[in-house]
């Protein structure tokens, strides 16, 4: 059996990572932007090794079914958790009524069904992207249509094709649905929209699904010299993050691991598993401990980013080890029980 390759591992941590802490720099009113790259890092990443998965996989069953069971019981416990901190925070303001008609409505199925921004809205922060979500719409929409992309992309050159259309294209499509949307009031913020719904983010996933096309077919050299020819042509002003990320994935990828100590490797692949979890389950943290930080009355904002980052991590894995990790092993043996009654 191939070993595990513990450098990728470390790629998802740190872009966990990177979100947590331009997240807990907007609480504590320190500039992290570049955190939010971490965004793009995971998407890269996450078409990297949905490709790889499909490689391996017999069928594209068992594909969707890794994906379910990484996925699911994580964001669904997480939609939980917003749903009952809103209703807390609504019996607490003595607006409960208004609530259950507005947020915690019949509107809330549109992140029950992924589909919070696949479509616009009257107001963005509430119903595309409430508790920092909209990232998941984007993460099963290109999960959805992985196994015909794999069967598309028989190449580097038909995915570099695919790449280099999709980054062309991408303000193209942008300006394109900011002028079909332009009866939206403010709140909806439709140029975040643009930017940020499943079709003009799934360059990314592209990205990284026809890097590991070209290591597969020892090409990526051709690959990742054509990205950073266009970066330069560019001025250095074309997907710059995007690309370092895509040389930062090969380099992990085709890389010995970075340590041979098994403690070590057990603590990152410890971290690793738990990483999803944390990317999901921070904001509702920092929406929580921010109510109850200002009651204590402490102005120390280093201080209050330590707890910020100290609470978040520890509940966040608390959460995945003791009680997602649980979910997910009892649908993994569910699962084939399910399929096999199908097929009698």
């Amino acid at each position: 059996m191939k070993p595990r390759n513990i450098n990728l591992d470390l790629m998802r941590i740190i872009a966990s990572f990177m979100v947590l802490s331009v997240h807990v720099g907007q609480h504590i009113g320190e500039n992290f932007d570049v955190g939010a790259k971490g965004v793009q890092l995971f998407f890269i990443l996450s078409g990297f090794l949905a490709f790889a998965s499909l490689d391996s996989e017999a069928s594209a069953i068992h594909y969707y079914k890794k994906r379910l069971i990484r996925i699911l019981p994580t964001y669904y416990f997480c939609l939980i958790l917003v749903y009952l901190e809103d209703i807390a925070v609504a019996v607490y303001d003595g607006v409960l009524l208004e609530t259950l008609k507005g947020q915690c409505g019949i509107r809330f199925l549109r992140y029950v069904f992924f589909v919070h921004c696949f479509t616009p809205s009257s107001n963005w922060d509430m119903w595309n992207n409430h508790n920092a979500l909209w990232t998941m719409s984007a993460f099963v929409g290109f999960y959805m249509v992985a196994p015909w992309l794999y069967k598309i992309i028989k190449n580097t050159y038909i995915g570099m094709v695919l790449v280099f259309g999709l980054l062309i294209s991408r303000p193209w499509m942008m300006g394109l649905i900011q002028k079909l949307c332009s009866e939206y009031p403010k709140e909806s913020h439709i140029e975040w929209f643009a930017a940020s719904n499943p079709i003009t983010e799934l360059y990314c996933f592209v990205m990284g699904a026809v890097l590991f096309v070209a290591i597969k077919e020892c090409r990526q050299y051709i690959y990742i010299s054509s990205l950073l020819l266009c970066f330069i042509l560019s001025s250095l002003d074309w997907y710059g993050y995007e690309i370092a990320f895509v040389v930062l994935v090969f380099a992990s990828a085709t890389s010995q691991n970075f340590t041979s100590n098994n403690k070590i490797t057990k603590i990152v692949v410890w971290l690793s598993r738990g990483s999803f979890t944390l990317y999901l389950v921070h904001p509702i943290v920092l929406a929580v401990e921010r109510r109850l930080w200002y009651r204590l009355d402490i102005h120390k904002e280093i201080i209050h980013g330590i707890v910020l980052y100290t609470v978040s991590i520890l509940l966040a894995y608390f959460i995945y080890y003791c009680i997602i990790s649980k979910i997910e092993q009892k649908i993994s043996t569910l699962i084939p029980c399910i399929i096999k009654s199908i097929k009698m």
